[in-house]
């Protein structure tokens, strides 16, 4: 899979600059307004693993009528290639049942919609009430997931709509973090503040102006390790955070699904994701979720500060998940026998 964001002044020229960049087979995930105009993201698929092609039209063009059952039959074989657990997808199948769209990807956003939550923090940065204070946030992952990157993707946002960040870093003992962060945020003009306790980081808040939303970058931490888990804990109860769990996509299902709730017990509450670029299969998405019963916020998308994140909803995450049909445009069912992730499920 092959995402790319593209900016103009407006909506239509962002659209054919996506077409002559990307192609007719591409489609639109998401989409938002900045500061100079529009940005959207697009996702290709040229050729995907076992033949499958990205659909170059919608499903009702290239199947023209749909019984139920095949609607519910293509979910369920889309779902069964992204390897999610039976356990989700015999949910999210019984209650697409009860849905009436004209093609199954807009089935299955109505039930993703039905199901899970959608969160933005990229539009809770960008538009706050600045009456009241501004947004504390603080992110929490395991290592190498690419919360650096993405603080500086978050405070990258937030300065281009006139809301620059303070960021503070409490990783402090793994070796370059701080200078990759400095490096990172430098053409924002944004300082990185320094703690590695929760007492500085109280310190550090109290000194904040109301006005001005906070982006903090914490350590990398194991959530299968109950000391690192406790220092992460300690950090994370300072002040009013918005605590948001980091979680990469690409990972076995069962163990992200774990990763996932370990870091919902100490408070996060929405989840972004990561390396979103480099995966083609997202069940791991949505065990995280619904193990940790975590809102979805928004999808890191490329390595690129500025425009390298967008919001996720329910008809994008539908599109990620469904985009695949054989070269001659019907459906390419997967065989549940070499369907890994179930076998071992």
């Amino acid at each position: 899979m092959h995402l790319k964001t593209f900016s103009a002044p407006t909506i239509t020229e962002a659209m054919e600059t996506m077409r002559m960049e990307m192609g007719e087979k591409s489609v639109i995930i998401a989409s938002r307004t900045a500061k100079k105009g529009a940005v959207i993201t697009a996702a290709v698929e040229d050729t995907a693993p076992n033949g499958l092609k990205i659909l170059e039209k919608p499903i009702k063009e290239e199947i023209p009528e749909f019984e139920q059952h095949e609607t519910i039959e293509i979910i369920r074989q889309s779902l069964l290639f992204h390897g999610v657990p039976l356990s989700i997808l015999n949910r999210l199948t019984e209650l697409s049942t009860n849905i009436s769209a004209e093609n199954p990807t807009l089935t299955l956003a109505a039930t993703l919609e039905n199901e899970f939550s959608f969160d933005p923090i990229s539009t809770f940065l960008s538009q706050y009430n600045k009456d009241i204070s501004a947004p504390r946030i603080l992110l929490m992952g395991a290592p190498g997931v690419g919360k650096t990157l993405l603080t500086a993707k978050l405070a990258a946002h937030a300065t281009e709509v006139g809301n620059r960040p303070r960021v503070i870093t409490t990783d402090t003992q793994k070796v370059g973090k701080i200078e990759q962060l400095k490096a990172l945020t430098k053409k924002f003009g944004i300082k990185i503040e320094i703690t590695n306790n929760a007492k500085g980081l109280i310190r550090l808040v109290q000194e904040n102006d109301n006005n001005v939303p906070i982006i903090v970058d914490t350590s990398g931490t194991n959530p299968f390790d109950a000391t690192e888990m406790e220092h992460l804990k300690t950090i994370a109860s300072t002040a009013q955070f918005e605590k948001i769990a980091v979680i990469a996509a690409g990972r076995d299902p069962v163990e992200t699904a774990e990763v996932a709730l370990g870091f919902s017990t100490i408070g996060a509450k929405r989840m972004v994701i990561t390396q979103l670029d480099m995966t083609r299969r997202l069940g791991s998405i949505l065990t995280a979720t619904y193990a940790g019963k975590l809102s979805l916020s928004d999808i890191s998308i490329s390595p690129n500060i500025s425009n390298g994140f967008c919001p996720l909803n329910s008809v994008s995450l539908a599109r990620l998940i469904m985009p695949y049909t054989d070269t001659d445009g019907s459906i390419n069912f997967v065989n549940e026998d070499t369907n890994q992730t179930e076998a071992i499920i």
